[in-house]
């Protein structure tokens, strides 16, 4: 139970941080100077989805006036729709995230899944 409390913390609190070096590593020169065309647009077309992705989730989540004891069961019912969406979409971000750029990759693959893990979370919660 310990465990899952620790994974629950670090999946919430570690997307902004890893996000944050993998835009560092992104544009460092050296990065940039060594890979070919196509791995930094698809790099950049990565990193721009999962910051977009965690923005959203984050206003999603701060909207998310949810009050089931009263009867009022739509908020969970438009989360769990969200929920369903973002994990539509992981598997296409996971391989984008493979085909970016070197010393990214790592970063921006857990960074999916640690906001993935945050929307079944909040989902669980509900």
């Amino acid at each position: 139970m310990i465990l899952f409390d620790l994974l629950a913390i670090f999946a919430v609190f570690s997307p902004p941080f890893l996000l944050g070096f993998a835009w560092f590593y992104f544009f460092s020169r050296n990065n940039v100077s060594q890979q070919p065309k196509w791995r930094l647009i698809l790099g950049a077309v990565n990193f721009s989805a999962v910051s977009v992705l965690l923005v959203i989730f984050v206003v999603k989540f701060l909207r998310n006036n949810c009050n089931a004891d009263a009867g009022d069961w739509s908020c969970v019912i438009a989360w769990r729709s969200f929920a369903a969406s973002i994990m539509r979409l992981a598997p296409l971000l996971l391989v984008l995230s493979l085909l970016g750029v070197k010393r990214t990759r790592v970063l921006a693959f857990i960074s999916v899944l640690a906001i993935v893990f945050d929307v079944v979370l909040v989902d669980m919660m509900a």
